[in-house]
């Protein structure tokens, strides 16, 4: 028995130290796998929150931002397809923003040349090629497509200038400069209800609109309504100064005066007190013929006589001026 004894001790002596060996390898086996584990879990959440955050920069249209966080990612995941493609559908939407910018850098640019030329009254092939520069890159900007349709108007092409101007206002409903050329366009041509459609809608949306009152004025005279048309004029002048403004109240105030009578001598006074218009209105029929009058009331009735005839000859059809021409000569006739 004790042989039999010793020799089970012997046999688990030699078994304990192998079995103590896969024990130990086991355990390190087994925080090897943890670990790895461990760092894969880590290794995907850094990913995940990379990608997060890369989307939450896209949302935003922060793309450069976005590109640098997808590098970041890669360097976590280098064999990532997914976010190597996503890299390079963020630097192709950043290219795409940079030319947009490009664009409309350059529209921007052109149409600052067209305001700049506008305001010197320049209306050439200068200002119209700044146009179009701007209309081939932005075949639908209603700001080109209305300074075009202003620059045609200012050629007399009425029924382009209208087609753009109609352009403008399709994408910009109330532009009221737009209406307001558009009812000068009508005005031109003596379509003045069509004229007064559009100059009432301009200023039903900016009742501070020069244009719109100095084509409302027009459209008054037009109607035969003078002292409509001198409060228009007033109020567009009291808006800017122009010398067609101003010259083309003193004629109306002009036409007054001739209309009642001998008039009111204070009321010509004011038509001929801006040195700017006395010129363009002296050279008119209804200066001539208010200078007449005035000649008349001082009894001057050869230069009353003289003026007359001159407001004649500019308009043959002015009854009134033939009338006051013929009391004159009666007057100069009699005894004195």
């Amino acid at each position: 028995r004790r042989s039999a004894l010793h020799r089970m001790m012997r046999r688990a002596r030699r078994q304990a130290v192998p079995i103590a060996v896969m024990m130990a390898a086991g355990l390190v086996g087994a925080g090897w796998w943890l670990t790895a584990r461990q760092e894969r879990r880590d290794h995907q959440r850094l990913l995940e929150e990379h990608l997060t955050r890369a989307a939450s920069a896209a949302g935003k249209g922060a793309w450069d931002e976005e590109i640098e966080l997808l590098d970041v990612a890669l360097k976590v995941d280098p064999d990532s397809r997914e976010v190597r493609r996503r890299i390079a559908e963020a630097q192709e939407r950043l290219a795409q923003r940079r030319r947009e910018e490009e664009r409309r850098a350059k529209v921007k640019e052109a149409l600052e040349i067209v305001r700049r030329r506008f305001s010197l009254h320049q209306f050439d092939d200068e200002t119209l090629a700044a146009v179009e520069r701007a209309l081939e890159l932005d075949p639908e900007n209603s700001d080109a497509r209305h300074y075009r349709g202003r620059i045609r108007l200012a050629h007399r092409e009425f029924e382009p200038a209208l087609e753009d101007l109609r352009a403008a206002l399709a994408v910009q409903p109330k532009l009221a400069c737009a209406l307001a050329d558009s009812g000068e366009v009508f005005r031109l041509q003596g379509k003045w209800d069509e004229a007064r459609g559009f100059f009432e809608q301009a200023l039903a949306l900016d009742g501070k609109l020069v244009e719109a009152h100095h084509g409302m004025g027009h459209v008054l005279d037009a109607e035969g309504d003078l002292e409509g048309a001198e409060k228009a004029y007033t109020t567009a002048l009291e808006l800017q100064k122009s010398h067609s403004y101003y010259a083309d109240r003193a004629e109306v105030r002009a036409r007054l005066f001739c209309r009642g009578g001998h008039g009111d001598a204070k009321l010509l006074a004011e038509a001929f007190s801006d040195s700017e218009t006395s010129l363009g209105l002296e050279k008119s029929a209804a200066g001539y013929h208010a200078r007449g009058k005035c000649s008349l009331e001082r009894k001057d009735y050869a230069k009353a006589i003289a003026d007359f005839e001159e407001a004649l000859r500019l308009a043959p059809q002015d009854d009134r001026a033939r009338a006051d021409l013929e009391f004159a000569r009666k007057k100069a006739a009699e005894p004195q």
